[in-house]
């Protein structure tokens, strides 16, 4: 019931705390809203208009002080609960026979997009522009590549779950493939798109995240045992002396 918390709280720092910056960089005059559309020009000239450098990206909103402190705190946070989330998810794959394979690449390829999220959050675009896109692309990547592994484990006990991560991948794959073409362009306009793309990307990933308070309201601490080598071999020693011993 307890680790169930974790995604809630992934939730929590990834809406109240992407939105927030949001709110930060628009009232510092930092990035124009969304709803400015006419604002977005490629030459601007005029007090009143939005250059590139202004479009609300999610890296753009958190790239200037202070809300780049709190863009930092909150892909710091979510970093670090991914891996939580991560860890108690395999140890639930294991308790529940998930197949082995799916369910350990689903932990690599959360723990290196949790690396990214790090990165992205602690190397402004405005600063070291290089590592930041690293982050980003590492993150997006490998945790579409997690997603993609835990949608196809056949052995959910929760009917409702794996039909949404199926869902999710069909989605999210789409809209990111949209996100980068985009990004490339040089019209302000698509680029306004490309991170109207990028925001929903994140919101379905905070929807999937959020997913696992599900499946880990029921780990116990016997769920977190199944970390620990050789605890499969020892209850099997166990089951077989068992018999033997109330003979």
């Amino acid at each position: 019931m307890i680790a169930s918390a974790f995604p809630l709280a992934f939730a929590i720092i990834s809406f109240i705390g992407g939105w927030t910056v949001y709110g930060l960089a628009i009232r510092d005059g930092h990035v124009c809203p969304f709803t400015d559309w006419a604002r977005f020009v490629e030459n601007c000239s005029t007090p009143g208009c939005c250059d590139k450098d202004k479009i609300p990206f999610v890296s753009t909103v958190g790239a200037r002080p202070t809300e780049s402190s709190l863009f930092s705190a909150a892909a710091s946070g979510c970093a670090f609960l991914m891996v939580i989330i991560s860890i108690l998810r395999y140890a639930y794959g294991l308790e529940n026979r998930y197949p082995d394979f799916m369910n350990k690449c689903s932990l690599v390829a959360d723990f290196i997009a949790a690396a990214g999220i790090f990165t992205m959050g602690h190397c402004q675009v405005i600063n070291i522009m290089v590592m930041h896109i690293i982050g980003v692309v590492v993150a997006f990547v490998f945790a579409s590549f997690g997603a993609f592994f835990q949608a196809m484990v056949p052995a959910h006990r929760f009917a409702a779950v794996r039909p949404f991560r199926i869902l999710f991948c069909c989605l999210v794959i789409p809209i990111e493939i949209i996100y980068v073409s985009l990004y490339v362009q040089v019209k302000p306009n698509l680029l306004v798109i490309s991170a109207l793309f990028e925001w929903m990307a994140l919101g379905l990933y905070t929807m999937y995240y959020t997913s696992f308070a599900v499946e880990l309201y029921d780990v116990t601490p016997r769920t977190l045992a199944r970390l620990l080598p050789g605890i499969d071999s020892f209850r099997d020693d166990m089951s077989v002396l068992t018999p033997t011993q109330g003979s």
